[in-house]
């Protein structure tokens, strides 16, 4: 009896094994089909998406060793591109009893006509400036107040003149006004002992041509 009923049982136990086996081969039949559909339609994703390979074949041709707002002469380091200020509009200093040194405004060819302007008045070649003929009383007065008033304000006489000299060495330009035909901008001419600041009022109908040219201001060094 007892040798009946080892025997049933360990052909039950086969039964068993046999069963979860089968069982075990269909899941892993299963798992295996499931995974391989993910794969496939991941595969058909990324297919669709062409435009995420793009932007990274875009970014890998990018030059970082260069910024705009940085000049190339410079090593970008991450205090330069902090320094740099990217992204924003630029700050340009101001300076007291001169007004903003933004000279954003200031055209190729109107930069031209100031750089000849200012050549002329630090060689003192005022029969050469280009001035309107209705605004020449405007060009004498100027030519008297900076001679008659150089030492009163410099301490020392007004210069010599020849063909080798100059009167003032160097020289920049503020933030120009623009109105219609007319330009305001400010001058200051540097030289060796002071400033001056000037007002040049600008015909810009035709070309341009000097409608006025004021003193704002001496300095002595």
């Amino acid at each position: 009896m007892f040798c009946k009923t080892r025997i049933i049982f360990s052909f039950l136990f086969i039964l068993c094994a046999l069963f979860f086996s089968c069982s075990n081969d269909q899941n892993n039949d299963r798992f295996n089909s499931d995974t391989a559909t993910i794969k496939q339609l991941t595969l058909n994703r990324d297919e669709q998406l062409l435009w995420t390979r793009e932007l990274e074949s875009v970014r890998l041709l990018l030059d970082l060793k260069k910024n705009q707002s940085v000049s190339e002469k410079i090593f970008l380091e991450p205090v330069v591109m902090i320094s740099a200020n990217t992204g924003k509009n630029p700050i340009y200093p101001i300076l007291e009893d001169f007004g903003s040194l933004d000279t954003s405004g200031i055209t190729k060819e109107l930069r031209v006509f100031l750089d000849e302007f200012c050549n002329n008045v630090a060689s003192w070649k005022t029969e050469a400036l280009n001035i309107k003929s209705s605004s020449l009383f405007s060009l004498i007065l100027f030519k008297y107040d900076l001679e008659s008033k150089w030492s009163e304000n410099f301490g020392v006489s007004f210069p010599e003149i020849n063909e080798d000299s100059k009167i003032f060495d160097s020289w920049f330009y503020g933030e120009p006004f623009i109105n219609d035909n007319e330009i305001q901008l400010p001058v200051r001419l540097i030289c060796s002992s002071g400033i001056v600041d000037l007002k040049l009022f600008i015909d810009s109908s035709e070309n341009f041509k000097i409608d006025g040219i004021q003193i704002i201001k001496w300095e002595k060094k």
